[in-house]
């Protein structure tokens, strides 16, 4: 199963608002770009529990864990292995 391409595909659907955003490259910094803001956030983490069955522990609820699709892969990662 290819996660990361998953979690692109939830933040295209479901977390940008601008329908002229086609991909997001792995390092692109969708905070800044403005593509992933605080309700995509909380989107994120419900799609996590739903979609990977992964809680998701306050302590990780951090900007720099949501900046890429790389930071982000890498969290739920680290989240899967723990569980």
């Amino acid at each position: 199963m290819d996660y990361k391409k998953k979690i692109e595909e939830f933040i295209l659907t479901e977390c940008v608002e601008d329908s002229s955003v086609e991909h997001i490259s792995d390092d692109q910094n969708l905070l800044e770009a403005g593509i992933l803001e605080s309700l995509g956030v909380l989107k994120l983490i419900a799609f996590f529990d739903e979609e990977f069955n992964i809680e998701f522990p306050t302590n990780e609820l951090k900007l720099a864990n949501f900046a890429t699709l790389n930071t982000i892969f890498a969290l739920v990662e680290k989240l899967r292995n723990v569980q």
